[in-house]
């Protein structure tokens, strides 16, 4: 979806107007950019199908896995560089979106249970 870029508002237009430009402007957004390393957003993106960059610091990397593109320098420059090298290239932001909602399964109430009945299972309680 192309935006001709943000609406301009100005004190005179009223709340509805506000929202609404605020909609569309949701609606434009087609690359999350997660330069933070405490609020990772990426599983929410993921799940969404929303290619994810982020930072690879905190538990990002571990959540994100080969999903998503990792980054190491907070340089916004280089961060909108791949910002722009995801949306414009169709194929790999499928490819991202394809493999953001598959990793999004790994954190699934399926998986979470198999995973601590493995744990669980493996241990015979407090030692005596």
């Amino acid at each position: 979806m192309e935006h001709a870029g943000p609406p301009s508002l100005t004190a005179r237009e009223s709340l509805d107007e506000a929202r609404r430009h605020i909609a569309e402007a949701r609606t434009a957004i087609d690359t999350v950019a997660e330069i933070s390393d405490t609020a990772p957003r990426g599983l929410e993106a993921m799940a969404f199908g929303v290619p994810v960059i982020a930072y690879a610091a905190g538990a990002l990397p571990e959540t994100v896995g080969d999903a998503g593109i990792l980054f190491t320098q907070k340089s916004y420059e280089d961060v909108a560089a791949l910002v722009d090298a995801v949306v414009g290239d169709p194929g790999l932001r499928a490819r991202l979106a394809a493999a953001g909602r598959e990793r999004v399964a790994a954190f699934g109430p399926a998986r979470f249970e198999a995973r601590v009945r493995q744990v669980f299972g493996a241990w015979s309680g407090p030692a005596a």
